[in-house]
């Protein structure tokens, strides 16, 4: 069976995807402030953490040919600023996340059938790829070390892929800013921005990529996240402050459009086929057979 699925099944592995550039249409953007309050911060020890910024923009990407897909995507920015530079390094960010992503299709007599094809990195496969499936909540990191700024290649370094940029951010940044592991900043204020998520999109007539999935981002003290964990261990330190937003597009076969519907699709809770668990199986040894480039 694992070798059937070997030679059979094309897996759509997440990442960046490399698409045009489109022209792009946002859907809904908010925006949160958190300022700690002078009579709490003395005893909590965060009176040098003086704001967060957290936003989120959901958006559109029409077809620029008629050729082209249409993609449904999900943007995330947190920026924290601190009373130093020296200070930047007390905070960090850990992400949590929930749901999935997953293929459905269209069959004869409007039955739709779902399947679990998109794979990931994450934390509890270090050596392998998961379905991308998260049916409780689980720490959204790819290496061991759960800082959404971490570097596998700089462990001395767990701030490395912070960003910062020279001028004010009003907006929810397209562009990787310059790394704190490259440069230090002039000022003290970082950023980070998640990854092109998987998009939403239709792969072909009658089969759809949905994407239903819900995240926390919390900003801890560096000192209080383990440098290594499970991806479900949650038992770690109090997060200061924990910002919800959530990444969810699902088509409607029948109606032939696409919804946004709150909390995560039942999809996502339903047991693994027989096919599925198999491909889960390989999946952790994925790289047994496909190392790493050095």
């Amino acid at each position: 069976m694992l070798l059937k699925i070997l030679t059979c099944t094309l897996f759509m592995i997440s990442g960046t995807p490399a698409y045009a550039q489109k022209g792009l249409e946002v859907l809904k953007q908010t925006e949160e402030v958190y300022i700690p309050q002078a009579e709490d911060c003395a005893h909590e020890d965060i009176c040098d953490l003086k704001k967060v910024i957290f936003r989120v923009q959901s958006y559109r990407m029409p077809k620029a040919s008629i050729d082209d897909i249409e993609l449904y995507g999900t943007k995330m920015y947190l920026a924290y600023q601190t009373a130093s530079i020296a200070d930047i390094t007390k905070y960090a960010i850990v992400q949590f996340i929930r749901g999935c992503v997953y293929r459905s299709e269209l069959l004869p007599g409007n039955e739709v059938k779902t399947s679990f094809t998109i794979v990931r990195q994450h934390i509890d496969a270090p050596d392998g790829l998961i379905l991308f499936r998260h049916p409780i909540w689980a720490v959204d990191s790819t290496d061991q070390d759960p800082l959404y700024s971490s570097n596998p290649d700089t462990p001395d370094n767990r701030h490395f892929f912070l960003q910062w940029s020279p001028q004010v951010i009003k907006d929810v940044p397209r562009q990787q800013g310059v790394l704190y592991g490259e440069e230090i900043p002039r000022l003290p204020n970082v950023y980070v921005t998640n990854p092109l998520l998987e998009p939403a999109t239709l792969v072909s007539e009658g089969v759809a990529k949905n994407v239903s999935l819900e995240f926390e981002t919390c900003i801890f003290k560096t000192v209080d996240i383990p440098k290594a964990l499970r991806g479900t261990q949650q038992d770690f330190g109090s997060p200061i402050k924990c910002f919800s937003w959530s990444h969810n597009f699902v088509y409607d076969h029948i109606q032939k459009v696409w919804q946004e519907p709150s909390g995560i699709s039942p999809v996502c809770n339903r047991p693994l086929t027989e096919e599925e668990i198999d491909r889960a199986e390989l999946l952790k040894r994925w790289f047994i057979y496909h190392p790493r480039q050095q």
